[in-house]
């Protein structure tokens, strides 16, 4: 288990230098503390660890002794010659567990080690969890940033296609030209209906990660 708490650790140490390369510490921290305590996965994982802490916990309870108590009237005689009565008498009995069969050893293991395995899986999910949420933040930010420089080539290739058109129609330049410029806009703007295409899927992936909407607004707000 704590070779198991290290990865984790290690893996937390990653995200974070990723995060810090990227710039965006705010963000992806608030992304991934959303979706930590939020994702279905996790609670069930967390519900199988919480009901395997009370089976161990109930299993180290039979190594303890068990009290009884019973209450019944017996016949008591008493000196002055009235005769016999009865009283109340309350008999406390304590009962040890014996281990010579090993059942209760047994049962107090099995409960360990199914604490354990559950220790590892809700492990194991937080670090899918958290490498989903980097994954899909790390395609968005490459879709934005290259959004942002192919919204800026398209509006230089339109004025060098309006530049040129207007020289075709004047006479002095060929349809080569103009047919060159047209194909390179046509080709700018294909590529960035792409991006924004890359951009709305790492955002569905991290909407649903997170549990709530998440746009490119909210996330360069972040970025600031």
């Amino acid at each position: 288990m704590v070779r198991l708490k290290d990865k984790f650790l290690a893996f937390s140490l990653v995200v974070y230098s990723v995060v810090g390369q990227a710039q965006s510490e705010g963000a992806l921290d608030a992304l991934m503390l959303k979706a930590l305590l939020s994702y279905p996965a996790i609670f069930s994982r967390q519900s199988a660890r919480e009901a395997a802490a009370y089976d161990l916990t109930a299993a180290k309870l039979k190594f303890l002794p068990s009290p009884s108590f019973n209450t019944q009237r017996n016949n008591v005689q008493f000196d002055s010659g009235q005769g016999a009565s009865q009283m109340p008498a309350t008999n406390i009995s304590i009962t040890q567990p014996l281990f010579l069969d090993g059942g209760i050893i047994a049962g107090h293991n099995k409960a360990s080690a199914r604490l354990s395995a559950a220790d590892f899986a809700l492990l194991e999910t937080r670090e899918d969890i958290s490498r989903r949420i980097i994954n899909s933040y790390v395609e968005w930010f490459k879709a934005w940033l290259k959004i942002e420089a192919l919204e800026e080539s398209c509006r230089l290739h339109e004025k060098f296609y309006k530049m040129i058109h207007r020289r075709y129609e004047q006479g002095v330049a060929s349809g080569a030209d103009r047919d060159l410029g047209i194909s390179r806009l046509l080709q700018t703007k294909a590529e960035l209906d792409t991006q924004r295409s890359l951009e709305a899927i790492a955002l569905t992936s991290l909407s649903e990660l997170v549990g709530e909407s998440i746009d490119r607004k909210s996330l360069i707000s972040d970025l600031a």
